[in-house]
């Protein structure tokens, strides 16, 4: 007797289920992070190239860290690897917080403050490559060897709404009239 095909079979697992609803989440509070960022030092500078060195702050470390940073990942438990990461990237997300911060603009130059941002996007960078590095372990390791396409397919999709969902929502402010 053949088995009925099943395209939610990835669903039923609970761990799986909890671990897409934390991507779906990361994803979307990194992509709003980015954006005020972005904004931030364009109001700083009022220079697109200043833009693009936002991405290459973050990049280079997180592609230079990456072979490392899967080995570490697969030496060590990877639970706890992700959640220390997640918190890194908590404590990045609160100096992004102190650094566009009232006090910190009265009391700081342009430059320090650019300085501090860039300096927190390039820590966020290392933080990356070991997140994504143990993101596919702790997928593979949730999702049933049987399930591993459907497993995939579910993460690719809460993905790409946990993207367009920021985009949407950012659309929907910047059509308002705010004066």
């Amino acid at each position: 007797m053949q088995k009925k095909y099943d395209p939610y079979a990835a669903l039923r697992f609970k761990e799986f289920n909890f671990f897409l609803i934390i991507r779906f989440l990361l994803v979307f509070a990194w992509s709003m992070q980015f954006i005020i960022i972005e904004w931030e030092v364009y109001n700083i500078t009022k220079d697109p190239l200043a833009l693009g060195l936002i991405g290459l702050a973050e990049i280079v470390p997180a592609i230079s860290t990456a072979l490392f940073a899967g080995h570490i990942v697969d030496q060590n438990e990877k639970k706890k690897l992700f959640v220390f990461a997640i918190f890194a990237f908590f404590i990045i997300s609160l100096g992004f917080y102190f650094v566009t911060s009232n006090y910190v603009y009265d009391n700081f130059s342009s430059k320090y403050i650019l300085i501090a941002i860039y300096s927190l996007v390039f820590a966020g960078g290392f933080v990356r490559a070991f997140f994504w590095t143990n993101y596919f372990f702790i997928s593979c390791i949730n999702s049933q060897q049987k399930n591993i396409s459907k497993c995939s397919f579910m993460e690719q999709f809460y993905l790409a709404v946990s993207f367009c969902n920021w985009s949407s929502i950012c659309r929907f402010f910047d059509s308002l009239d705010w004066n």
